[in-house]
């Protein structure tokens, strides 16, 4: 009798990775920080040459902005002024037709909204 070959592995011998949400700011040591849809508003998307952004953040500091296409490569990135109503367009015309995420701020502060390239 052959030996029975198992891919990728024996049952008993299996394991499996996981991870745990908890929302808990004492816990985990991260805070969350609550945003409004408001605070970054994306307009003429789908975008065929201007992306607008309409920022309505609190304090006027520059931000990281960052635009990261459907791979994970960021593809723009600059250095914005965010503030109350403060309007940044950024040319998008050099960037393929798809799905890409905008990315404001760094770490613990940052939003990411979703536009389309037409």
């Amino acid at each position: 009798m052959r030996a029975m070959t198992v891919i990728p592995a024996r049952p008993r011998s299996l394991t499996t990775g996981y991870s745990l949400y908890l929302y808990d700011p004492a816990t985990v040591g991260v805070e969350e920080v609550d945003v409004t849809d408001e605070a970054v508003v994306l307009f003429s998307t789908p975008a065929d040459e201007i992306l607008n952004i309409l920022l309505n953040l609190d304090g006027n500091e520059m931000m990281p902005l960052e635009v990261i296409d459907v791979a994970g490569r960021i593809v723009i990135k600059e250095q914005v002024l965010a503030g109350q109503r403060v309007l940044h367009q950024i040319p998008v015309t050099s960037l393929s037709q798809g799905t890409y995420a905008l990315r404001l701020g760094a770490g613990v502060r940052s939003i990411v909204k979703r536009f389309v390239k037409r």
